[in-house]
């Protein structure tokens, strides 16, 4: 696996149920990762053709592995302008620094 890897930790966000979504759970993220991702086994031998976003969840008493694949350039774009949207109506429009 190539690329570049990047980790959060969080532990703020409590285990609860979201009543609005059913029987939905909602799990803590304990760190994430994003990676360039080659159909290859050896690393770096062929380039890159997917984006994977891996969030690490508590599952049980294990951390568990999600997986977000974005095979595509647009599907990836779109993710982050949704992301970006979203980032927008919660915190507004980010300010300046110099």
């Amino acid at each position: 696996m190539s690329g570049r890897k990047r980790r959060i930790t969080t532990s703020t966000i409590p285990k609860s149920w979201d009543e609005t979504h059913g029987e939905a759970v909602i799990l803590p993220v304990e760190q994430y990762h994003v990676v360039s991702w080659s159909p290859d086994e050896i690393p770096g031998r062929s380039p890159a053709t997917q984006v994977h976003l891996w969030l690490d969840v508590p599952v049980l008493d294990k951390i568990g592995r999600l997986y977000v694949r974005f095979k595509s350039a647009e599907e990836l774009d779109l993710f982050i302008t949704t992301l970006q949207m979203y980032r927008l109506e919660v915190w507004g429009k980010r300010e300046r620094v110099e």
